[in-house]
């Protein structure tokens, strides 16, 4: 018996070992499952989720209104479409209007586009008005931008950032309104704003509002 005893103990050992080893490998397991979870950001085209505050791929927050239908809209592609936008608006502004800025994204004027689109799409309207009468400055001023001066393009039925931007600029004088917001000197910083309708009224399907501004001084209301 006593010659035996060593066996038992090794074995009751290996036994709790392995038990052991196989607690730690169902909570790594769970450990993982709600850590991926928890940093998949899936953007909705009534929300968006924010991951930084400064740069294009960070998405203002935005919450869907209740009863509107969303349409899923990956974070990637809708960061894309606001860098892709601002480098067209860019290009036009180095080749046309070389001694003004180039525009920087700001995300207060991309709060502000994306509901204006939102709220296009979802009411089949194109307007600098918004569907409960509001104006452009009051838009920017209820997403927290204080300007100095501002400015506003919308369009639809464009697919891309390209098209929408090209659709903007390409306008005959004295008729280009568009144009002359893109090459304006006075404007700073632009946000975009795009929303995606499969079932709007109209058929357009592609909303997008630029909205330009220059930060307001330490002076201004």
């Amino acid at each position: 018996m006593n010659e035996k005893q060593p066996d038992k103990t090794l074995r009751h050992t290996l036994e709790l070992a392995a038990a052991a080893a196989i607690l730690i490998a169902v909570l790594v397991a769970q450990f993982v499952v709600i850590h991926d979870h928890g940093t998949t950001h899936t953007t909705l085209a009534g929300g968006l989720t924010a991951t930084d505050t400064r740069t294009p791929g960070a998405m203002p927050t935005a919450r869907p209104k209740p009863g509107h239908s969303v349409t899923p809209m990956p974070t990637s592609l809708m960061s894309d479409f606001i860098t892709r936008a601002i480098a067209r608006t860019n290009m036009y502004r180095r080749e046309f209007a070389p001694s003004c800025p180039q525009l920087a994204y700001n995300k207060y004027l991309t709060l502000a586009a994306y509901l204006h689109s939102e709220d296009m799409a979802t009411h089949g309207f194109l307007s600098h008005s918004g569907s409960n009468g509001s104006t452009v400055p009051e838009r920017l001023k209820a997403a927290g931008y204080h300007f100095s001066t501002w400015a506003e393009n919308v369009t639809w039925y464009a697919p891309t950032p390209e098209q929408a931007v090209d659709d903007w600029f390409n306008e005959t004088p004295p008729n280009d309104g568009h144009r002359r917001n893109i090459l304006g000197c006075t404007l700073q910083e632009v946000g975009i704003g795009f929303y995606y309708n499969p079932h709007d009224a109209p058929g357009a399907h592609y909303y997008w509002t630029e909205d330009f501004g220059a930060p307001c001084n330490p002076y201004c209301l």
